[in-house]
């Protein structure tokens, strides 16, 4: 679903790195000249995951120079996209 969803928004999908990631995403036109730009974890609603698995992942995508993004999928079908980072307080 995620997949279709990026697709038909023009960009270039596949596999992930492992690091818990499901998808690189490439921006329109980037893909193969540059790398992706970003990596989607895909949630379900409703279904917890543990704060620290999030985070050493994130931590993970920084260090190579990747945006996270999480893709929730809602109960009624619909893809919601959030972009995560590490924030310092």
């Amino acid at each position: 679903m995620i997949y279709r969803d990026l697709r038909s928004r023009g960009y270039v999908v596949r596999e992930g790195f492992g690091f818990g990631t499901d998808l690189r995403v490439y921006e329109r036109g980037d893909y193969p000249k540059k790398a992706a730009k970003y990596v989607v974890f895909a949630l379900d609603e409703g279904i917890e995951k543990k704060l620290l698995e999030l985070q050493k992942s994130v931590s993970e995508m920084a260090r190579m120079g990747k945006e996270a993004i999480i893709a929730v999928i809602e109960r009624r079908g619909e893809v919601i996209y959030y972009k995560v980072s590490k924030a310092r307080f």
